[in-house]
């Protein structure tokens, strides 16, 4: 009988927990599993923990967290995963949309002997906006990783306990969970799951977040940034030292005169606007490398756990 952890971020959900909770403990024990769920309520503004602690008091298996203050979907992932104990852990959104009838599909695929497995959605149910979001935010995903195209990117996906160990001990204060599992994991794949519509409410993703999570992957996940502004700088390298060897020449030849005066301010603001790009990338790292040493930016805080 394999473990089986659950991980779950919460956030103004108190209309679904309580059949997403007690559809997964019995999809689990059918299929011969020891169930674990672990919920983290990402401070939500609605009655999500009341529920949470209601579900608590019904369920053993059922570990719950509830944040300082809201981190965001990845930390509070990041935070369940510091909390599993499974052989598998399984990630899934808490709106229903990840039907627990298909987590069985995603574990086996791991007791199997794949390090990730991603689910991939038959028809997508989310937003139009979302969609596009979404897209954008998987292609950089795609590129930063060398991804082939027809690899599937979502949030709903089983890992084994060792990549889990490896995500856990890769600290960093901008975490993005698929990121930080194709860093990690020795092979990926993915298996065929429904994709239901949302009961409640509506996403909190929309195209202006998936532009900023993107920019967040660049940053963070890739060395892009340094090189293109090495390139830009070796480019622009070149052309002064063939201008400098240009007005070299024609100084010794033709002798020297006024002329040239706006090429040379030119070449100077360009070459000090440079500089200050280049310095200003340089900060930026180094903000990121402070904050990453220093603590100073938690990824999350616990304010109770009850297991």
């Amino acid at each position: 009988m394999a473990k089986i952890t659950v991980a779950i971020p919460v956030y103004n959900s108190e209309a679904t927990l309580r059949e997403l909770v007690t559809g997964l403990l019995e999809v689990l024990r059918e299929a011969g599993h020891q169930p674990e769920i672990v919920c983290v309520d990402d401070r939500s503004r609605d009655k999500s923990w009341a529920v949470l602690s209601e579900l608590k008091a019904e369920h053993p298996e059922l570990k719950i967290a509830r944040l300082v203050k809201n981190s965001g979907q990845h930390n509070a992932i990041l935070c369940a995963l510091t909390l599993s104990s499974g052989d598998v852990v399984v990630t899934m959104d808490d709106d229903l949309q990840h039907p627990p009838s298909e987590v069985p599909k995603l574990v086996d695929a791991v007791l199997d002997g794949t390090d990730l497995v991603i689910g991939a959605y038959d028809t997508k149910k989310h937003s139009s906006g979302r969609n596009v979001g979404g897209g954008l935010v998987d292609g950089v995903l795609r590129r930063i990783f060398k991804l082939d195209a027809a690899v599937a990117l979502t949030s709903f996906r089983a890992m084994s306990r060792a990549l889990v160990d490896r995500v856990k001990a890769t600290y960093t204060a901008y975490p993005y969970i698929t990121a930080l599992l194709l860093s990690h994991a020795s092979n990926v794949s993915n298996v065929r799951v429904r994709h239901d519509a949302r009961r409640e409410g509506k996403s909190n993703y929309d195209l202006g977040k998936s532009l900023r999570l993107a920019l967040n992957l660049v940053l963070t996940y890739s060395s892009y940034p340094a090189v293109f502004i090495s390139t830009v700088c070796g480019l622009v390298f070149l052309l002064l030292f063939l201008s400098s060897a240009y007005i070299l020449y024609t100084a010794l030849v033709h002798g020297t005169s006024v002329q040239g005066w706006t090429s040379t301010i030119l070449a100077v603001t360009l070459l000090n606007g440079l500089v200050l790009l280049g310095l200003a990338l340089v900060s930026f790292y180094i903000s990121r490398m402070y904050l990453h040493i220093t603590g100073l930016r938690s990824t999350f805080s616990i304010e109770r756990v009850h297991e």
